[in-house]
């Protein structure tokens, strides 16, 4: 597993370079703040075939940027990913969504 700091993966997204990212916060947690083109799938509900639903243009190749409040449930979905067998290259994104706030990088609505 990767990690990536809040504004390099910005410049990824902006560049075209990065194109899945998933908040695995609740709901709630996710209808109050969010990282820009950020796709919700809670981490009680992370698996494969969830990934797959959230993310239908998944390539094989692609790498998945995953993010939550702080970093530590996103660096938990990467391992349950990794471990159920995903091939895709997953980054866990450091310091989640309070550091993108921080970071002032463009939320979604």
């Amino acid at each position: 597993m990767d990690t990536i700091e809040p504004k390099q993966l910005f410049q990824k997204l902006e560049q075209g370079d990065a194109k899945h990212l998933l908040d695995v916060r609740s709901p709630e947690e996710f209808a109050e703040v969010h990282a820009k083109d950020a796709i919700n799938l809670p981490l009680d509900q992370v698996n494969i075939d969830s990934l797959r639903d959230a993310l239908p243009q998944l390539g094989d190749e692609d790498r998945i940027y995953v993010i939550c409040r702080s970093g530590q449930r996103s660096m938990m979905a990467c391992q349950m990913l990794e471990n159920a067998g995903l091939t895709n290259t997953l980054v866990n994104v450091e310091g989640g969504t309070m550091k993108w706030v921080a970071d002032d990088l463009p939320q979604g609505n």
